[in-house]
């Protein structure tokens, strides 16, 4: 993932149960490879807190970014927030639901891949307490509901394998994917009582991938699950309906609008939904 052009400031709703898109109000600032989050940030007007879409960082072409924006789910509007410290793309971020505030880590900033995390409640952003093991960009970024969040995969300048969990002030290192990849989506999903993880399509070596490995988080192991056409830069949604969603991306260099469904009670059982 070079310096990309092209980018655009579009903004969508998908709904699994009508397979319809919506748009919404585009982004004020058209960049690529930023990480968005869902955000609760307190409204002193209200007393409560709303809920949020953030946009944060990117790249905007000639350099990366550290503009941060908000998108107000109940009113369909955009807030500009205090900008990172540091610009980045191809980095991660989850929302902390134990400190109410957004985490984040890692990316790609002019020439340098970083592993250096801040966090911020839509004010000023100030380091966290603890960095990631290793530079790294280009993650996937699976938040566990609660203090901490997955990163799986990603690229230092050699594409990895490396799965850990990671709170902004400890990293519990995990067993490693089943093969090193990039620019790939992920999900969780918890099947029976049990959260399982989802690693999906992204790149290793130059060339797409298309499969998609099953990680259970009670017995510690990956499994393959399937197959999908191979795309590398996309996005992964879930479900209550134990479906995922595989959103986007390229595939061989062209850009993908495809949206497929993946069943996760049967292997090889990705279908085509609305793109």
């Amino acid at each position: 993932f070079p310096n990309p052009t092209g980018a655009v400031p579009d903004n969508g709703a998908y709904d699994p149960v009508l397979n319809t898109w919506t748009p919404l109000t585009a982004m004020p600032t058209a960049r690529c490879l930023l990480a968005a989050t869902m955000a609760y940030i307190y409204n002193p007007s209200t007393f409560m807190n709303d809920t949020y879409v953030c946009a944060i960082g990117g790249y905007i072409a000639p350099a990366d970014t550290n503009v941060v924006e908000c998108y107000n789910v109940n009113t369909g509007g955009w807030t500009t927030m205090s900008p990172l410290q540091t610009a980045r793309r191809g980095h991660g971020a989850f929302f902390d639901f134990m400190y109410m505030n957004i985490k984040v880590f890692g990316g790609y900033n002019n020439g340098a891949y970083l592993n250096s995390c801040e966090m911020g409640t839509g004010g000023a952003w100030s380091p966290c307490s603890a960095s990631l093991s290793s530079q790294r960009a280009f993650f996937a970024t699976v938040p566990s509901g609660g203090s901490d969040a997955y990163l799986i995969g990603g690229s230092n300048g050699t594409d990895l394998a490396t799965f850990e969990k990671f709170s902004g002030s400890v990293t519990t290192v995990l067993p490693s994917l089943p093969s090193p990849r990039k620019a790939l989506a992920a999900a969780m999903i918890s099947v029976g009582g049990t959260s399982r993880i989802y690693a999906i399509g992204g790149e290793n070596g130059g060339t797409d991938l298309g499969n998609v490995d099953e990680y259970d988080l009670n017995y510690g192991v990956w499994l393959p699950k399937g197959t999908m056409s191979p795309r590398s830069g996309l996005v992964a949604g879930s479900t209550d309906y134990k479906l995922l969603f595989a959103i986007g991306g390229k595939s061989g260099g062209v850009v993908s609008a495809t949206n497929q469904a993946f069943s996760v009670f049967k292997k090889n059982s990705y279908v085509h939904v609305k793109d």
